[in-house]
């Protein structure tokens, strides 16, 4: 990962999408009420994004209970929140590529408050100790003992993650347990933060589900030319909007030929993330930064 320079463009674009995502995620709880159709906070999330100048990084994720991560409204989605449903939005904004990327957890019941004060806990126990050169493990570990000092369990199988210019996901892992990766975070460089907490008793990891509704290409391309194939055609039209950032149907209008879409996915020229479930079926809690790090500590873009 390139350091940043801090004068730069670059650091503008940071800076402007995290405050982007922040504005909009000081909205979310006004948004979030039993009754609600999912899609409608997914839209009006993503809309506030680009009135105030960006683009959303990902499509808006709204996950319920023990619904993880990943799901996002697919076009005419009638689900609504629950009463005392304990809700996870995702979401980020890009500025000409540079990415932000947060997250908060609402808690309906009113029930849940230790579980919402231990992710947010165990995020400021991990920025607390991010500066440069620190293991990543490290990093998972004060995650981890945070959640677990307070009677609950981290997720194990999923975390943080270092972002770049029109990359969401840049190589780089944020544990929320102890690993021994070996990776560190660089100074300049811009990462996820996000711990997940689940009960004592859930499993502590999650596990695909057969649902899919965000979608991102790769570089794999059909062995024709777009002229000769409308499936190269498709891809072609869909690296030029969004490159290889999320994706979802929603975003595609409904002259978009279905078909032809999911010819691609068997190709492998665009991927399908799943619904992800805690594995136990045990309600998760969330809350997510995106930060730079510094020789000494880290700046909180999504503050």
């Amino acid at each position: 990962m390139r350091d940043m320079n801090q004068d730069s463009g670059e650091l503008y674009a940071y800076r402007k999408a995290g405050k982007i995502a922040s504005l909009v995620r000081t909205k979310v709880a006004q948004l979030t009420r039993p009754g609600v159709p999912i899609i409608k906070i997914c839209e009006e999330t993503e809309n506030m994004i680009r009135k105030m100048g960006g683009f959303p990084a990902f499509p808006t994720n709204v996950s319920v209970d023990y619904v993880t991560a990943h799901y996002t409204s697919p076009p005419n989605d009638e689900t609504t929140i629950p009463e005392d449903g304990l809700v996870k939005v995702d979401l980020g904004a890009s500025i000409s590529g540079y990415l932000s990327d947060t997250a908060v957890t609402v808690d309906l019941s009113g029930k849940e408050i230790a579980m919402v004060d231990t992710a947010e806990k165990a995020l400021r126990a991990a920025m607390s100790i991010i500066k440069a050169g620190i293991n990543v493990g490290q990093v998972g570990k004060a995650i981890s003992d945070t959640i677990v000092s307070a009677g609950f369990k981290p997720i194990s199988n999923l975390g943080g993650h270092s972002l770049a210019r029109y990359e969401l996901h840049s190589g780089t892992s944020i544990p929320n347990v102890l690993t021994h990766s070996g990776q560190v975070m660089r100074e300049g460089g811009v990462y996820a933060v996000e711990p997940f907490v689940t009960k004592a008793d859930g499993k502590g990891y999650v596990k695909d589900t057969d649902s899919a509704y965000i979608f991102s290409c790769t570089d794999s391309m059909p062995p024709a030319s777009p002229k000769d194939n409308p499936e190269a055609e498709l891809l072609t039209v869909l690296k030029k909007r969004f490159g290889i950032l999320p994706f979802c149907l929603r975003w595609l209008g409904s002259d978009f030929n279905l078909k032809q879409f999911k010819r691609l996915i068997r190709s492998g020229s665009v991927i399908s993330y799943p619904v992800l479930v805690e594995a136990g079926k045990r309600i998760v809690a969330q809350a997510e930064h995106t930060v730079l790090v510094k020789k000494y500590g880290c700046d909180v873009l999504t503050t």
